[in-house]
């Protein structure tokens, strides 16, 4: 979904320097090729006639019409970016502490105050790390924001979070459900969840949280 927002802007708004960073250069190569350039060929001929390319790279598009342009990439530090999406950046922090540093002192001071936008999309990664400090830092201010009323700063993040059971496929159906053995400790966890969250998990979902837990990360414990 970032990457068609950022195209749309890229094609409709002229000037413009959009930017996604990826993980790695085999998830930015991915991002690039199945959702920028696969939405940009895929456009109606009427419209792409009218937004031609301009140059076409392994990573970057620019376009003909308005100047615009988007790149992928695993890193951004030059020029201007008024759009930039930063994706994983807890695992970017996780595996690469000396990258994510360098993307908010590099990268993010480059999209311009104001009128520039960053988004951070991750799942998290521990309580450590450049993503954790964005995140909790982002929170503890919307946390404020609410009890004060003030409106949000130009240089603030704005905090969301969205939590798998929001996730309608993210469960099973009853005669699926009922073969998954699900202990009294992993049930009185999931109602501390729905204590803490003010939220309902019901027995679909708890039951697909433990088959995929115990299927995916079977040597975690």
């Amino acid at each position: 979904m970032a990457a068609i927002l950022w195209l749309d802007h890229a094609l409709f708004v002229p000037d413009q320097r959009v930017g996604i960073i990826a993980h790695k250069l085999e998830d930015a190569e991915t991002i690039f090729r199945d959702k920028v350039r696969f939405a940009y060929d895929n456009l109606p001929e009427a419209l792409r006639d009218r937004m031609p390319l301009k140059k076409a790279m392994e990573s970057l598009l620019i376009f003909a019409h308005n100047n615009s342009s988007i790149r992928v990439s695993t890193s951004m530090r030059t020029g201007t970016i008024h759009r930039l999406h930063v994706s994983e950046m807890g695992k970017i922090a996780a595996e690469f502490p000396k990258k994510a540093i360098e993307l908010t002192t590099g990268s993010f001071p480059a999209v311009p105050t104001g009128h520039g936008i960053i988004v951070i999309e991750s799942t998290a990664e521990g309580k450590a790390g450049e993503f954790y400090a964005i995140a909790n830092k982002a929170e503890q201010q919307q946390k404020e924001r609410r009890a004060t009323g003030r409106p949000i700063g130009v240089n603030e993040f704005q905090f969301h979070f969205f939590p798998w059971w929001r996730d309608p496929t993210y469960r099973l159906p009853p005669d699926q459900a009922r073969h998954v053995r699900i202990s009294a400790k992993e049930h009185a966890y999931f109602d501390t969840v729905e204590g803490v969250m003010d939220c309902d998990i019901d027995i679909g979902q708890r039951a697909w949280y433990i088959s995929t837990r115990d299927s995916r990360f079977a040597a975690s414990p």
